[in-house]
């Protein structure tokens, strides 16, 4: 079974794998590129599901795959409040797309200026904030908010294993 996964990014390539592998039987073969989400690079609110959306059947139309994954991380607002969160979307063959998202996790007001005033996106602002490179492909808000109790990689993997559900107990889903 090809599983093609919509990003270069380690951290999401290595997290879609494990809950695959742990929730799926029988031969996989993982193949990963990257492909546009058509939505803006700093994704707020419903454009994060429809990111993950695009890319999960662009990367399995373009690779031929049995299944595209798609993920996307965004920030959405809940009563004033601004949180980091992900979606990802699971493309088959057939046409059917299956979500699954994130926990949110809060994001303090110094992040959102640099985000809302100055037009950075998370990863980056976080970057500036802790004087580091890449964040985004290492632990990543999720990692940095939690002390590294949830990092960027078991987030998205819970979030692949929530969207896994109605494909694993598909008798259970109509």
């Amino acid at each position: 079974m090809k599983i093609a996964i919509g990003s270069d990014n380690p951290v999401k390539i290595q997290a879609t794998r494990n809950a695959f592998r742990d929730r799926m039987s029988g031969d996989l073969e993982f193949v990963h590129k990257k492909y546009p989400s058509e939505v803006p690079d700093q994704p707020f609110d419903d454009d994060i599901q429809t990111g993950a959306r695009n890319r999960a059947i662009a990367v399995r139309d373009g690779l031929d795959a049995d299944y595209g994954v798609g993920l996307e991380g965004g920030i959405t607002s809940h009563q004033g409040k601004y949180f980091a969160y992900a979606w990802c979307a699971i493309a088959d063959r057939k046409g059917n797309i299956t979500f699954g998202h994130s926990f949110g996790v809060p994001i303090p007001d110094v992040l959102m200026h640099k985000i809302l005033k100055e037009g950075k996106e998370l990863g980056d602002a976080l970057d500036e904030l802790l004087e580091e490179e890449n964040t985004g492909q290492k632990d990543g808000f999720f990692g940095f908010a939690t002390g590294n109790r949830v990092t960027r990689e078991s987030g998205y993997y819970a979030m692949i294993c929530a969207a896994l559900a109605p494909i694993i107990l598909s008798d259970y889903y109509d």
